[in-house]
């Protein structure tokens, strides 16, 4: 049981060390998707659109990660459950300090859908009225000229 505890949590520091790793690399090299919220001079509430669903798809990664590194192994399915579950009260642990119940952890797929959408919603609407502020200065450019050409 000890060996288990101890291999266990040598995969939950894997897990930790890898999505720690990402953390830093997607802060060093740009990614958009923690810059958007970062540096992107939106409405604040877009901006924590953005926040959370970066948050969101960092803390699901460790997850998807631990299920990874499991599906990799050939450890039997009892032993991997045995595992799993291990992890689970490691990740719990690990959730709650970010604020999150256990629970929370199973709809943050469905949550980071639902931010998708509504950033998704705030990118059309925006784009709608970057194609309407461009539509009014051409047709004002026009007017403009048209008056000048009417004058002479």
């Amino acid at each position: 049981m000890q060996d288990r505890n101890l291999t266990a949590l040598k995969k939950f520091i894997s897990v930790m060390s890898t999505c720690r790793h990402q953390l830093i690399s997607d802060v060093l090299n740009g990614n958009p998707e923690l810059y958007d919220f970062l540096y992107e001079d939106r409405d604040k509430k877009i901006g924590e659109l953005y926040k959370r669903r970066y948050e969101l798809q960092w803390l699901e990664s460790h997850l998807l990660e631990c299920e990874k590194i499991l599906s990799a192994t050939d450890f039997s399915q009892a032993t991997k459950r045995e595992f799993f579950r291990i992890f689970l009260q490691w990740y719990q642990k690990f959730l709650s300090a970010w604020g999150y119940s256990s629970t929370d952890a199973f709809f943050f797929s469905a949550e980071i859908e639902s931010l998708e959408n509504l950033i998704g919603t705030n990118k059309n609407w925006e784009d709608d009225f970057k194609k309407l502020r461009m539509s009014f200065r051409r047709e004002t450019k026009i007017l403009n000229e048209q008056i000048k050409e009417a004058e002479i």
